[in-house]
């Protein structure tokens, strides 16, 4: 498709966009989120290399953050633990990435899905009372 072919063009990469600050927070937050999906494995390395952004955008620390997809998750032996898309809520005081759709992995098996998008209850339980008025869990 034509138009496929033009949005690609125009995606700005993960690896690009976000400064080493903004990379370590985003990915510390989502090991934290990963322990909703019975993940316990600490010592994880990301893969951004294939991920673009899709959706909002906000300037955050030393980058850009973005509704980021195609991330990768391995644990210590390069096995692969969760692959999905995240989002966010950010304003000038506050910024929490969460799994928005995620699929992790043991042994080769899918042992968990977050099929739905939206804000988990437990993401949202974490905002400042002014954003949970803004933003209500479930579907966004």
């Amino acid at each position: 498709m034509i138009v496929d072919k033009y949005i690609q063009t125009f995606r700005m990469p993960a690896r690009t966009g976000m400064g080493p600050k903004l990379r370590q927070l985003i990915e510390t937050q989502l090991v934290k989120d990963l322990r909703n999906y019975r993940v316990s494995e600490n010592d994880l390395r990301f893969d951004w290399s294939q991920s673009y952004g899709t959706g909002h955008t906000a300037s955050h620390l030393d980058g850009v953050a973005e509704n980021f997809n195609r991330i990768i998750v391995f644990d210590k032996h390069d096995n692969l633990i969760a692959d999905g898309c995240m989002d966010f809520i950010a304003n000038r005081f506050f910024f929490i990435a969460y799994w928005d759709l995620v699929t992790t992995w043991s042994d080769g098996t899918i042992a968990n899905e977050k099929k739905q998008q939206g804000m988990p209850f437990k993401i949202w339980r974490q905002l400042p009372e002014a954003l949970m008025l803004k933003h209500q869990p479930g579907r966004l």
